[in-house]
């Protein structure tokens, strides 16, 4: 990966104190990291106030970057974001549990839709704001976090930290006032970035996750679906799939008369359907397939539409004409059935719910098969 491409992007949550958004450009600095080309913050209304008054009309950052001889980052009031309740009026503070959840919901859609453009990489600091703001932040990046992403802390020795004077060690002494009172010089801080391994979720989280904004407990609830999922719905009048009554998923006449045969053979204790080869046709399935199919399309036995006419062969033995499945017909269903369960529910629904083959300790390789067991499925005929 290119990382060189990307625009890089520093996500902080800050509180009372700016500071450690010139400490953790510091710790950037020295660690030869990405420096960032554009700078986002999430803060209350009175820490806006304060990254407004320090970072940009005292100077503050740009000196930062002149000091290290470092471009000036892209950052300004679009860039600073108050957290807002329901009705759109700036928090001062996060003090009640209803607060709490509009900054949860916030942090949550800014790091979704941040990580939606490929091109942008993050670095992610958990440091500054309330512990639950950084909590809320690195939840979010572990969700949605792709691998350019970076997470880290900053830690700032006892002497130079929490002290107003203090924004980063600065390459020639200067003296200001540490948290205690006392004289020290900031050319003498020790910062450091301390980069945090997370869990990456994202491959594994439902389209509707990754693409719509979602409050924090919506997002939660429909990751843990994933997890939790244990009972699949096949409703064939409906010509509908659901998995624990959330909303269905998407499949076409012929992928879903193809998934309602491997539901029924899974009922019947049949165990999957062969993998064929090139050049082979299974006229067994081709009947099967071809029940399921003109059912749902009201079809009468000797009727025939685009997909009955390219299951037709020639039988070479009997001379007849027979209708089989073939290699091809059958991976594309595989295909396509498999994606559709990917976006509505996730990855890891695929390997539950979608059609695959068996590992070879649990099964025949030479078998797709529906891994959940007959109790775990609603068959509706």
């Amino acid at each position: 990966m290119n990382l060189q491409k990307h625009h890089h992007v520093l996500v902080a949550v800050s509180g009372m104190t700016p500071q450690i958004i010139t400490e953790t450009l510091y710790g950037i600095h020295q660690l030869g990291l990405a420096f960032p080309d554009e700078i986002q913050v999430i803060s209350t209304a009175e820490g806006a106030r304060r990254i407004h008054a320090t970072l940009l009309e005292q100077g503050i950052l740009e000196s930062f970057c002149k000091d290290y001889q470092r471009p000036m980052p892209i950052f300004g009031k679009d860039q600073i974001h108050v957290l807002h309740d329901a009705a759109g009026n700036a928090m001062s503070d996060i003090r009640k549990p209803v607060e709490n959840e509009y900054m949860a919901d916030m942090i949550v859609n800014r790091i979704q839709k941040l990580t939606a453009d490929g091109d942008q990489s993050l670095h992610v600091s958990l440091a500054g704001g309330r512990k639950t703001m950084g909590y809320y932040v690195g939840y979010a990046l572990s969700l949605f976090g792709r691998p350019q992403d970076v997470l880290s802390h900053v830690l700032v020795a006892d002497d130079y930290e929490s002290s107003p004077d203090f924004w980063y060690p600065t390459p020639y002494p200067k003296s200001i006032r540490s948290r205690s009172g006392k004289d020290v010089d900031a050319r003498l801080a020790e910062v450091h970035l301390a980069q945090i391994p997370f869990v990456r979720l994202r491959e594994w989280l439902p389209q509707p996750v990754l693409l719509n904004a979602q409050s924090f407990s919506e997002v939660v609830a429909n990751t843990q679906m994933a997890y939790r999922a244990n009972f699949l719905v096949v409703d064939v009048p409906a010509c509908r799939i659901s998995l624990n009554g959330h909303a269905p998923v998407i499949l076409g006449e012929v992928d879903f008369a193809f998934y309602w045969l491997m539901a029924r053979r899974l009922q019947q204790n049949k165990s999957g359907i062969p993998v064929l080869v090139d050049g082979e046709y299974d006229y067994e399935l081709g009947d099967e397939f071809l029940s399921c199919y003109r059912r749902i399309k009201k079809m009468e036995p000797d009727e025939s539409d685009r997909t009955v006419q390219g299951l037709k062969v020639r039988d070479s033995v009997t001379g007849q004409d027979r209708y089989g499945l073939t290699k091809s017909f059958i991976e594309q269903r595989k295909v396509k059935i498999n994606q559709a369960f990917s976006t509505q529910y996730g990855l890891l629904c695929v390997e539950r719910f979608g059609i695959n083959r068996p590992s070879a300790e649990s099964g025949d390789l030479r078998r797709y098969m529906l891994a959940l067991s007959p109790h775990e499925l609603q068959l509706k005929e």
